[in-house]
């Protein structure tokens, strides 16, 4: 059985904004250092970027992905500017604290999947999920943020899944 997943945009919008409240509390207490400060800030500004983009993109559709896309892009560059090698703590954080959300979508996307159906009087139960998404593979913030814009803008997680 093939079956097409599509998530609510204020769903994913709400695993992106609790990482954030997560990644927060977790670099107030790793983050204290001084010089860290800048560090951090950098940190909160471009992940408050990344669910702006993602809200914007909710509510408008996939015709502003490109341009958040550019204007996350241009942000890195920034970064990189600013904090030189530090940048790579930045965004090394921020791909971090992505993929996990992007995890954490996936397995809310495939909650969705009953575990018994109901079929000719005959209960049977899920034994097997496939999964085809199209995502590019690397670990580079700009490589894997296209896929959770798409998703945000209606795109679709298609499942196989299997019952006996």
């Amino acid at each position: 059985m093939r079956v097409e997943l599509r998530m609510g945009s204020d769903v994913i919008l709400d695993i992106f904004k609790q990482s954030q409240n997560d990644g927060d509390a977790q670099w107030s207490t790793e983050a204290k250092a001084p010089d860290f400060s800048i560090v951090n800030e950098w940190r909160k500004r471009l992940w408050e970027t990344i669910t702006n983009a993602i809200e914007t993109v909710a509510q408008e559709g996939k015709g502003v992905i490109k341009e958040w896309l550019d204007k996350i892009d241009n942000q890195i560059l920034e970064v990189r500017k600013e904090l030189g090698e530090q940048s790579e703590i930045v965004l090394s954080s921020i791909t971090e604290q992505f993929l996990a959300c992007r995890q954490t979508t996936w397995e809310t996307m495939l909650e969705l999947l009953p575990q018994e159906l109901n079929v000719h009087e005959e209960t049977v139960t899920l034994s097997e999920i496939g999964l085809e998404c199209e995502i590019a593979v690397g670990s580079e913030l700009m490589v894997v943020l296209p896929w959770i814009l798409e998703v945000t803008a209606g795109g679709t997680l298609v499942v196989s899944a299997k019952y006996s």
